[in-house]
């Protein structure tokens, strides 16, 4: 079977686009990204299997211009964000979108054009972008402060230690909807 993940414009039917970091920790190479970028050409055809989570957008607030839609990443983790952001400014471009992600550097940002040309339609929409080897401070409470109220429809995905982070803030920001995804058990 072949899954559609993003729907990302440019890409035809059957066709999905993905993010793959490839970090070796501790001498342990990760399975299935090792295998996506040592095996596999452009063009190869593998077959994959729907989500397994429940992290998806919350339908019942797309058409709420009221509560604005934040979305919190670091490195690879804006993947499954990315997916939300377009569906959201396809199904209503007037819901305001608070972006939040943070990479080591530039050069790591993926995506680039398509995040900057879906937040570009409206002009309530706001893109914060942290390189935290570049001289940026980490996404911390005071940043989130100014952009994210107890009312906000938030989204976080990244590794544990950022979950973990993230959590925190949320927690004593009272924010009621908090959806995640992490790329690892969370231990709260």
């Amino acid at each position: 079977r072949h899954y559609s993940i993003c729907g990302i414009e440019g890409l035809n039917k059957g066709e999905i686009m993905f993010a793959v970091k490839i970090a070796d920790k501790n001498g342990h190479k990760a399975l299935v990204s090792h295998y996506l970028c040592d095996e596999l050409q452009e063009g190869d055809t593998i077959e994959i299997s729907s989500p397994c989570g429940s992290f998806l957008l919350d339908f019942e607030l797309i058409h709420n211009n009221e509560i604005p839609l934040v979305l919190i990443s670091t490195g690879s983790g804006l993947t499954p964000l990315l997916c939300m952001l377009e569906r959201q400014v396809k199904e209503n471009k007037d819901r305001p979108i608070i972006w939040i992600q943070s990479n080591k550097e530039q050069k790591d940002r993926a995506f680039k054009e398509q995040v900057d040309k879906l937040l570009s339609c409206n002009d309530k929409n706001i893109n914060i972008e942290i390189f935290t080897q570049e001289g940026d401070s980490r996404i911390n409470l005071d940043l989130l402060k100014k952009h994210v109220t107890k009312e906000s429809d938030v989204y976080i995905c990244g590794g544990i230690d950022f979950m973990k982070d993230m959590f925190n803030y949320m927690y004593l920001l009272q924010v009621k909807r908090v959806h995640h995804d992490s790329f690892g058990p969370i231990i709260l």
